[in-house]
């Protein structure tokens, strides 16, 4: 996944997802850059969707094309 090619709202996940064909997957909505670095919003071990920084490059090998698409005009 190319960081910056990225739009606020990107569908993110570490795998291909519940409905691809696996359970064990992390997910996430791409937020944007705030000062230099990359956040998604999650809800991981809260009680509601959280801003938090991206992981490691590698950690969200995954985005949903056609929401990427949509969010580009293209859909």
């Amino acid at each position: 996944m190319l960081r910056n090619s990225l739009k606020p709202g990107a569908v993110l996940s570490t795998g291909k997802g519940h409905a691809w064909g696996g359970a064990n997957w992390y997910g996430g909505l791409y937020a944007g850059k705030i000062n230099g670095v990359h956040y998604r919003y999650d809800n991981s071990g809260s009680k509601g969707a959280k801003l938090r920084p991206l992981p490691s490059p590698d950690y969200f090998k995954y985005v949903h094309i056609p929401t990427l698409r949509m969010l580009d005009g293209k859909a």
